[in-house]
Formats: structure tokens, sequence, C-alpha cells
């Protein structure tokens, strides 16, 4: 029977049996050979080996020298209730966990300003100011998750940058670049931007300004180069421009041209024209037509003109009305040349060839008469002998002779010779 605390002697001490200290809780017993324990009146211990069975209890401070094994067995635990006043460094470097794969710590709490160092600093991460910063290397992530699962980073073949709702990019440097020039392209094949937003002003800008597309007060001014496109489109798919071996202006109503140098000019002289052979232009409005005494106005099939001035040759071959037609008055054609007619030329008026005016009336004397033929308010014209027939009477004023005879209006006539007769009967 092991003795109580009061009735320990020196001998007790030393003997064999052990030392036993017992309380109502018989909460502490040890057991051991001679002289593992030695006591001081100063209540303190020192043991050389010190094996507790059931609980222990130490009041005050405990000091453990040499190495220190807590438990033998997963099964054990160690509780502590007191607080940390030192710290917690491994035997050895790169050596030791802080828990298991299977088994790991809940929470990791640090003071305001704390720093996990990883391989004597090689990186850090330090807390300051609701900001942890990440220091002295790279840090890689699975996915990185900003606020919730639904924003993130990712890398799947590409890196993604995944938002619940907009994307905002803010470079304090006012720019956001490429690695390098001619380096990146925004977009590829089959998945593209849908729409691009630019502010007043904005400009596109190619080859650091070899071409720009200026916005300014609802115009986009392109300059620096030139601009090819396939079709270009003028305020619907009705009005274009489009070249199929010719270049074509399309439009669902009129062409309206209207040069500030109030000229619309061919390449160069004499080298262009209006329509070509089986495309002919409808009409044609001017006011006014300037050869140059140079071209020519061919295979018109109507004009309607008001006034023609010509210095050189006007050749027309089929009908042309001039101003009005046919009896309307105010028209005027004047040619310091040729007028030539494969057709007909009709008037109101008079045809008036230096001091001749010839009207209808007189023109008509001229229209059906037949050589050496006489017809009524006609001309009369001689055959190819000089003759002429069918005259009914012939009243002259003066006299008439064929070199011989002359005959005069009192009836004598002169130079007949010798007159042979027959029987001539007068009264």
């Amino acid at each position: 029977m092991a003795k109580t605390h009061s009735s320990l002697t020196g001998a007790d001490l030393h003997n064999n049996k052990g030392i036993g200290v017992e309380t109502s809780a018989n909460f502490m017993t040890i057991s051991q050979s001679l002289n593992i324990l030695s006591a001081s009146a100063a209540s303190t211990a020192s043991f050389g080996r010190f094996e507790g069975a059931g609980d222990s209890h130490f009041s005050g401070s405990v000091t453990f020298g040499g190495d220190l094994t807590i438990g033998d067995a997963a099964s054990d635990s160690v509780s502590i209730t007191a607080d940390l006043t030192s710290h917690l460094i491994p035997n050895a470097d790169a050596t030791y966990d802080l828990g298991s794969t299977s088994q790991g710590w809940n929470d990791l709490h640090l003071g305001s300003g704390g720093v996990i160092n990883l391989d004597g600093g090689d990186v850090t991460m330090t807390h300051s100011s609701n900001l942890v910063s990440i220091a002295g290397g790279n840090t890689r992530v699975i996915r990185l998750e900003l606020d919730s699962a639904s924003d993130y980073i990712d890398v799947s073949t590409d890196l993604q940058v995944i938002a619940a709702a907009d994307i905002t990019l803010d470079p304090a440097g006012g720019n956001v670049k490429p690695a390098s020039n001619d380096d990146a392209a925004l977009g590829v094949a089959g998945t593209g931007w849908s729409d691009l937003f630019l502010a007043e002003g904005a400009v596109i800008n190619w080859d650091s300004g070899d071409f720009t597309a200026t916005q300014a007060n609802n115009l986009l001014t392109l300059s620096g180069g030139n601009t090819r496109v396939d079709r270009l489109e003028i305020d619907s798919a009705n009005d274009y421009l489009d070249v199929d071996t010719d270049l074509k202006i399309v439009a669902a109503a009129d062409i309206t041209l209207d040069p500030g140098g109030n000229n619309v000019k061919p390449g160069s002289d004499s080298a262009d024209d209006l329509g070509v052979s089986g495309t002919a232009w409808r009409k044609l409005y001017v006011d006014d037509i300037e050869l140059n005494s140079q071209g020519s106005v061919t295979n018109a099939v109507s004009a309607s003109i008001g006034y023609i001035s010509g210095s050189g040759n006007m050749k027309i071959d089929g009908a042309a009305t001039f101003g009005g037609g046919y009896g309307s008055t105010g028209t005027t054609i004047s040619s310091a040349g040729v007028i030539q007619s494969n057709g007909n030329i009709e008037t109101a008026g008079s045809f008036v060839i230096g001091s001749a005016d010839m009207n209808e009336t007189d023109l008509e004397k001229l229209d059906g008469i037949t050589d050496g033929t006489a017809a009524a308010n006609k001309a009369l014209v001689l055959d190819a002998s000089k003759d002429i027939g069918t005259i009914r009477n012939l009243t002259i004023d003066g006299v008439f002779t064929d070199g011989n005879y002359t005959f005069d209006t009192s009836g004598n006539v002169s130079g007949l010779g010798t007159v042979g007769c027959g029987a001539i009967t007068t009264s």
C-alpha cells in the first residue's frame, strides 16, 4: 500500500516499491524502481524518467528538459487551454507538416500585419489594412474566384475572365495594350465581338497613324490612305456603289450630281462617252450643248431642243423637232457651219438664206414638179432637152424672142422674113 504524502519518510522515498500520493480521487500514482524520484523542501521535483498511469495534474509552472513525446498512438489527443507565449518552430526546415491530407486544421487566424513566409522569404503573403500582398514570386491557382463563384479567372486552353455582370477595365496609364506590336487580335474567326462603342472624338488608328478613322459631330473621317470595299451601301441596300467589271452607281430613286465647281468632267478631253452602243441614255435634258467644234451628236432617235448654236457641222440622221414642234414659235437654229440631215426638217416659219425668205407657199411651188411639164401653181423646170410642154397661155410684158424672132406686147412680129401660109381669115 502506498503511503500518503504526509507519511512519507526518507526511507520511503528510496525504497524500490514506489511512491503513492492518494486523495479521495486517487488522481496520481507513481510506480518505479529505486532512485527515480528526488524531491526538495521547496517542492521542486527532478525526474530521470516519469511515467504516469491514469490522470495527472500539475499546478504551477512545469519545465520539461530534453525530448518530449506526448502520446504514443493516433488515438491519443492533446488539448491546450492555455495561451501560447512562444514561437512554434519545427526541429528541421521543410520537414514537418501542420495537418495532413485527411486531417487538416480549420481556420488560421493571423494578426494585423501578419505574414505567411514561404522558403525564408522567397514568397510572402503580407496583410495590411484590408489588403493581402503576395510578393517575391509568381502565384498559380487552378481557378481564381473573385467575390463569388460566378466571377473568376480560369484557364481552359485559353485564359478566361468570366463575370456575372460587366467587366470594367480601368488602366491608370489609359491604355489596354498587346504584349508587342501586331502581336494579338481582338476576337478570332467564328468568335467575334458583338458591338464596339467609342466615345465622341474617338479614333481607330492603323499602323501608328498610317490610316485613321476619326469621329466628330456625326461625321466619320477616313484619312491617310485609300479605302476599299466590296460594295458600299449608302443609307439602304437599294442605294450603293459596286463594281461588276464596270463601276455602278445604283439608287432606289434619282441620282443628283451637285459639283461645287459646277462641272462634271471626263478623265481627259474627248476621251469618254455618255452611254455606249446598245446601252444608251433614254433622254437628255440640258440647257445647252457645247461641242467645242470637235464633237457630234449621232444616232439620236428624237431630240427636244430649245436652242442650238454650233460653229461646226450639225448632222441629223432622223427626224428632229426644234422648239415646241410644228406650228410653234420662238425656236432659233444658228450655225456658222453646215446643218445636215438625213431625214426631214420641218418648220412652221420660213427658211431664210441670205436675203431669200422662203415660206411654206413658196416651197410648195417646188413640191411635186415634173421636169419639162407645166403644172398649175408649180414652178416650170425644163427637161433634159431644154423643152417644156402643156403650157396653156403665155403672157409677156415686153418682148419675146428666140434670138431670131421677136414678139412684142402689141402683137408685132419682126425678123420673120418670108412667111408661107395658107388662107388667112381676119375680121
